[in-house]
């Protein structure tokens, strides 16, 4: 059998167990771990194929322990080296493709879509949205060729379409992402992916967070930490911080500060134990926000620095915008305008270069209310147009009460067509439609007949 054959065992990392068992595994894991801060990236990524051509003789299995470096890499937050690992198995794969006589082979095209999928997570990773959201489709397009009655086909769709979802998500997509979302979820459920389903859980939240829909946001942390207790004892501890990580600035977001810390102390605890920056990162900025909250300037600000610090080593730049912004409030709370201002500046140039328009939507209007408290009316002016500008650009309107969605507290009612109302708009349209006896619900954004959930 050539070396090429597409008959050897394959592992998809959608797939992979999070148990590690074989002492080869464990070997490598300890070799990765100790040279992944000392060597740099190229060098690494050699050292690393040499190590495996010790040990194997095809390029599936080459592939394979790629997969599984990469996995890795993913969990300790190197992510830089991450997608540099990503782009050598992507090569592999296409190696296979161009060595195999079967080019159709179901093996091969699941090989390909998944380290398209890994692509994917790493260009996310390092809040590249536009290319993450590329590869994804890469992914999704591979896994269509695939009978859909194969389990591992499902399951590339289910991850592809949760890793579009995040990145529509961040680019202030929120139809398509929540549609992405919605179809991940439904997969994982019939597939009974749980760990799938606990991070579109998560997702979910994040998303409902962002639109101050707290009642939905709420019930999708709960959920995701449900399915956690109930099938995640073998899972890696990234499920298990990342869980605790969206409960806690969900308890935030509601006003529960005590259980807010505690949720985040978890996650550290979680993260540390596993060497996991990003999610340390995230803790941390955590951490910051509570201590502002409760107006504990001392401990609030030192917490930023360290949360920005480690967002830069990880390539994240969403989350230092979101430092930067926490940064801001602290100064304004302090009366240190000048301060506040530069840290929004920063924070609308780190926003604008990943294109997250929800997050710049944001700085620009608390940047008109920093600039009216300083009386300059102008720069306020200025600030409010452009908020007004982007929220009429990504869509957070809602049609039927013409008031914006996301600026207060509000339950909100997505339809069928994904399009987002307010939920007692909704409501209040249905009893209208009652009381005049009509049948027939048209979606006021896209004139989508019987769209009403």
């Amino acid at each position: 059998m050539s070396q090429y054959s597409c008959h050897a065992n394959v592992v998809l990392n959608c797939n992979r167990s999070n148990k590690l068992e074989d002492e080869h595994l464990l070997k490598l894991e300890k070799f990765l771990q100790t040279t992944s801060s000392k060597l740099d990236d190229t060098i690494l990524l050699l050292e690393w194929e040499k190590r495996i051509n010790q040990t194997s003789h095809s390029i599936i299995e080459k592939w394979n322990l790629f997969g599984f470096a990469i996995q890795l890499l993913q969990r300790w937050g190197k992510h830089r080296l991450m997608l540099a690992f990503s782009i050598r198995q992507t090569e592999l794969a296409f190696e296979l493709k161009n060595e195999c006589k079967h080019a159709h082979n179901l093996k091969l095209i699941e090989i390909i879509a998944d380290s398209f999928l890994n692509l994917s997570k790493s260009n996310f990773l390092l809040s590249e949205y536009k290319r993450s959201l590329n590869y994804a489709g890469k992914c999704l397009r591979q896994a269509e060729e695939i009978e859909t009655t194969t389990g591992n086909a499902l399951i590339l769709k289910a991850h592809g379409y949760f890793y579009k979802g995040k990145s529509n998500f961040h680019l202030s997509k929120f139809k398509e992402a929540i549609q992405d979302f919605e179809v991940a979820l439904r997969i994982s459920l019939k597939e009974s992916d749980k760990a799938l389903e606990c991070l579109t859980c998560c997702a979910m939240s994040e998303f409902y967070l962002l639109l101050k829909d707290y009642e939905k946001a709420a019930f999708f942390s709960v959920k995701g930490l449900e399915v956690l207790q109930q099938h995640g004892k073998d899972w890696n501890t990234k499920y298990r911080s990342t869980v605790q990580i969206t409960l806690a600035e969900t308890y935030r977001k509601i006003g529960k500060v005590k259980d807010a810390m505690e949720a985040c102390e978890d996650a550290m605890e979680l993260a540390l134990e596993d060497q996991d920056r990003q999610s340390q990162a995230y803790c941390m900025l955590c951490f910051a926000n509570i201590h502002r909250i409760k107006k504990d300037h001392v401990r609030s600000l030192p917490r930023y620095n360290l949360a920005g610090g480690l967002m830069v080593e990880v390539g994240d730049y969403y989350g230092q915008s979101l430092v930067a912004i926490g940064r801001a409030k602290l100064f304004f709370k302090g009366k240190e305008y000048g301060k506040a201002i530069a840290e929004y500046e920063r924070a609308r140039q780190l926003a604008e270069v990943i294109d997250c328009k929800a997050i710049t939507m944001r700085i620009f209007g608390e940047m008109a209310i920093l600039h009216q408290r300083m009386s300059n009316a102008t720069s306020a002016k200025e600030s409010m147009l452009q908020y007004h500008y982007i929220q009429d650009m990504i869509g957070l309107w809602c049609t039927l009460c013409n008031q914006p969605i996301g600026e207060k507290q509000d339950q909100l009612e997505i339809l069928s067509c994904f399009h987002v109302f307010h939920l007692i708009c909704v409501a209040d349209k249905v009893i209208s439609m009652k009381n005049k006896l009509q049948d027939e619900w048209i979606c006021p954004k896209c004139n989508c007949a019987n769209c009403h959930n």
